[in-house]
């Protein structure tokens, strides 16, 4: 796991028990600080708030105000 920096991609299989699982949640963390430096965690959040606007536009669109409240809560 100490290595996780040195390769080109990670599979992960996760599942109820994998993350109760002390051991296979230090490997979740070490990968996720590996994915996820500053750079990757800006690149992110300018991802989702671009969708974020797409998504409010489209729900500004539909007329009825009844209609636009099950998209809002989603």
């Amino acid at each position: 796991m100490n290595s996780i920096d040195e390769h080109d991609f990670v599979v992960m299989i996760i599942s109820d028990s994998y993350l109760k699982s002390r051991a296979c949640m230090y490997e979740v963390l070490e990968t996720m600080k590996n994915v996820y430096d500053i750079s990757g965690r800006v690149s992110y959040a300018k991802y989702w708030v671009q969708e974020e606007k797409k998504l409010q536009k489209l729900i500004e669109s539909i007329d009825s105000p009844l209609n636009q409240i099950k998209p809002i809560k989603e």
